[in-house]
């Protein structure tokens, strides 16, 4: 993997790159006000490589869910009803609402959209979607919430 060095200038970080023993230092303040950095750290960090979302325990019985926030991106974690782990982008497939609010814990039998009552399984298949069963061409089968990759490591 390639490295890309932050958009801050290099003469703004010598004074906390050299070593002065027992002095206090701190970053420049653009390190944690510039949204150019904050895009930076959004694609080197959060978008590069795995990230902890919290523990096994969190979801922990068949229909439990969590709604997080991985940088810019909502998530729904969700234990299916065989007690396997998926997570989905937090958003439905009809109109683009939120499904869950971020922050949310809570187990219930599916997903249901909280806008136009969309319903999606613990699996992300659409089971039910309101006033749309007579529409021609419509197929439940092409509008599952979209699966994000996530893993269990050591709890």
């Amino acid at each position: 993997m390639s490295h890309v060095a932050a958009p801050i200038e290099p003469s703004k970080l010598q004074p906390v790159l050299s070593s002065v023993p027992g002095a206090a230092r701190t970053l420049p303040a653009e390190a944690y006000l510039s949204a150019e950095v904050f895009g930076w750290e959004l694609e080197w960090f959060f978008e590069a490589s795995w990230t902890c979302v919290g523990r096994a325990d969190d979801l922990g019985a068949p229909g439990d869910q969590k709604a997080v926030r991985i940088g810019e991106e909502g998530i729904l974690l969700v234990r299916d009803r065989g007690g396997d782990l998926r997570a989905f982008y937090n958003v439905c497939r009809h109109r683009g609402h939120e499904l869950v609010e971020p922050g949310t814990s809570r187990n219930l039998r599916a997903i249901k959209c909280p806008y136009h009552a969309w319903v999606y399984s613990l699996e992300g298949a659409l089971a039910g979607a309101p006033r749309f069963g007579e529409a021609p061409g419509f197929d439940k089968a092409d509008y599952p919430l979209v699966q994000v990759r996530v893993a269990e490591w050591h709890g």
